[in-house]
C-alpha cells in the first residue's frame, strides 16, 4: 500500500486569527475607550453615555456584591452574550438621584472611574461602572510600595484633581477608600457624584492625608501632615508631601520634581500583591439571576 507522507505542518484551523492592526481588543476596554475618546474630541459626555429605561439585569448577570468606597455596595456582574464584560453596578435610590446622575454623566476623565451606562427602572437608578477591584485603602502599609509606585499613584490622582480644578469643581470627600486601583495600573477617583463647585484646595490637603497613610500605614493623630520615619522615602517624596499643605492649585503639584517621571505600569505587581494579601467581604448573588430574568 502506498504510504502517504505525513505533514507536520500545523493545521490551519489551529491558527489564531490576528487583528489587522494594533488596536487593543480587550472587550473590557471597549466602552472605556469610547467614552474617553468622546471626551477628548470635546463632545459632551451626556451625548455619548447610554441611558436606558429598563432593568439592567436584562443585559447583565449578577455574580457577587462587595463594598467599595465609603462602604458602598457594588454589584459585580457579567454582560450577557459573547462579550462577557465584567462591570460594577451601583444602585442609587435617593431622592436626589437624578441630580447625581447628571454629575456622573458630566465627569468623564481617565482619572475618574468610567461610568458606561445608566439604567432607570421602577424609580431607581443603576449606574454601570468599569470594574475596579480594589481601593487604595487596601494598599495602606504595603511593603512593596516605594517612590516609583507612590509617584504613579499620586500622579494619576493629581491629574484628576487638575481636571476638576479646570472645571471649577472639587470632590470634597477624597480619601484612600475613594480612589480605586485596576490591574493594568490605572488609579481612578470614585464617587464623582459628590463633585461640587467652586474649586477648593481641600482636595489637595486630602491628597496629603492619603499620601501620609500610604507612606507609613496610618494618619498621625495630629492635624498636621508629616511622617514619623521620613528616612524611608526620597527627599522629593517628602517634599511633595509637604507641598500638599500649602499648594493653592494643582499646577504647583504637577511641576514638582516628584511627579516629573512616573509610569502606571509600575503598579501592576503591586495590584496583584494587594489582591493576594487583602480580602474583601463579599456575597454571592448569582442565584438571583433566575428571578431577575422574569422582570
Amino acid at each position: 500500500m502506498e504510504q502517504k507522507e505525513i505533514s507536520h505542518k500545523p493545521a490551519n484551523r489551529l491558527r489564531k486569527k490576528r487583528p489587522s492592526d494594533n488596536t487593543d481588543r480587550n472587550p473590557s476596554q471597549i466602552e472605556t475607550l469610547r467614552v474617553v475618546r468622546e471626551f477628548e474630541r470635546g463632545e459632551r459626555a451626556t451625548d455619548c453615555m447610554l441611558a436606558k429605561a429598563a432593568s439592567p439585569w436584562t443585559t447583565y448577570e449578577k455574580i457577587f456584591t462587595v463594598n467599595l468606597g465609603e462602604n458602598e455596595t457594588m454589584m459585580i456582574a457579567e454582560r450577557r452574550g459573547i462579550s462577557g464584560d465584567v462591570v460594577a453596578i451601583r444602585l442609587f435610590a435617593l431622592a436626589d438621584a437624578s441630580t447625581k446622575m447628571e454629575v456622573i454623566r458630566s465627569i468623564q476623565h481617565p482619572s475618574f472611574v468610567t461610568a458606561h451606562e445608566i439604567y432607570q427602572f421602577k424609580g431607581k437608578h443603576y449606574v454601570v461602572y468599569e470594574h475596579m477591584a480594589r481601593s487604595l485603602q487596601d494598599v495602606v502599609g504595603n511593603p512593596y510600595l516605594n517612590d516609583d509606585r507612590l509617584a504613579a499613584i499620586t500622579g494619576q490622582i493629581v491629574e484628576g484633581l487638575h481636571y476638576l480644578e479646570k472645571r471649577r469643581l472639587h470632590h470634597g470627600r477624597l480619601s484612600s477608600s475613594q480612589v480605586l486601583l485596576h490591574p493594568n495600573g490605572n488609579v481612578k477617583i470614585y464617587s464623582q457624584e459628590h463633585c461640587v463647585s467652586p474649586s477648593s484646595s481641600k482636595d489637595i490637603k486630602d491628597l496629603g492625608y492619603i499620601m501620609m497613610e500610604l507612606m507609613q500605614g496610618y494618619v498621625k493623630e495630629s492635624p498636621h501632615v508629616g511622617l514619623d520615619e521620613p528616612g524611608r522615602w526620597s527627599p522629593n517624596a517628602v517634599s511633595f508631601l509637604s507641598v500638599t499643605t500649602s499648594a493653592s492649585s494643582t499646577d504647583e503639584l504637577l511641576k514638582h520634581p516628584f511627579l516629573c517621571s512616573w509610569q502606571k505600569k509600575k503598579l501592576r505587581g503591586l495590584f496583584f500583591l494587594v489582591m493576594t494579601w487583602s480580602r474583601l467581604d463579599y456575597e454571592y448573588i448569582g442565584w438571583q439571576n433566575e428571578d431577575e430574568a422574569l422582570l
